[in-house]
């Protein structure tokens, strides 16, 4: 191989590596932007998913809470009569 063959390979290298990392640049940038709107949807399912049992806790507190006073009354009621 002579210098004029050496040149326009090393041209066509120079260039087939540029065209790889631009490409390379352009497939992190695509999955940084997957990866946050894969998050962002997760999170939403999940909110989606809580809302719901925190009002069904909520509501099993209070059901508890009059169930507790309930029971308080009876034990005062029986610890009166005996």
């Amino acid at each position: 191989m002579d210098d004029q063959d050496k040149s326009p390979l090393q041209e066509s290298l120079r260039a087939a590596w540029a065209n790889a990392r631009a490409l390379l640049e352009r497939l992190h940038t695509s999955q940084a932007a997957i990866e946050r709107r894969v998050d962002e949807g997760v999170r939403a399912a999940v909110q989606r998913v809580r809302a719901p049992i925190v009002t069904e806790l909520a509501s099993l507190r209070e059901r508890l809470d009059t169930l507790a006073r309930r029971i308080d009354r009876l034990r005062a009621k029986k610890d009166g009569r005996e």
